[in-house]
């Protein structure tokens, strides 16, 4: 007899649940994800984004959310933006590794894209990972 998926695999959209580190693991062993940033990472099913979030603190708080269709379009959205800048980046970076070095300038223009793509990165997953109420 065929198993059911996981309780977070069936979340409704809106829906979140904890989960173990084992279930988290798999997940990201087993999935294709849209977008890793530090211990989450986002997977897209087509329908919903579906967002894991291992809990670092140790007291193994992993939480697993399948977003609504406005939240999962903006986790799309959010993820081409954040990709952008990381190419962006990468850009100044190969051009600096091809020049052998960079003058002050250009030193200030990758530090510039770094930080906007850190700070971008940072700031989907601060806006996705709200548990309701917030």
């Amino acid at each position: 007899m065929k198993r059911p998926p996981p309780t977070h695999e069936r979340l409704a959209p809106g829906a979140h649940c904890r989960l173990s580190e084992q279930q988290w693991a798999e997940t990201l062993e087993r999935s294709e994800p849209l977008h890793q940033w530090g211990s989450a990472f986002l997977v897209d099913d087509g329908a919903h984004v579906r967002a894991y979030l291992r809990d670092v603190s140790g007291e193994g708080r992993h939480t697993a959310w399948c977003f609504d269709a406005t939240r999962s379009e903006r986790a799309r959205a959010g993820v081409r933006e954040v990709e952008a800048l990381e190419e962006a980046l990468a850009k100044l970076i190969s051009a600096e590794m091809e020049r052998g070095g960079a003058d002050p300038a250009q030193q200030a223009e990758s530090e510039a894209a770094r930080a906007a793509y850190v700070n971008a990165a940072e700031a989907l997953y601060a806006e996705l990972l709200v548990i309701a109420g917030g």
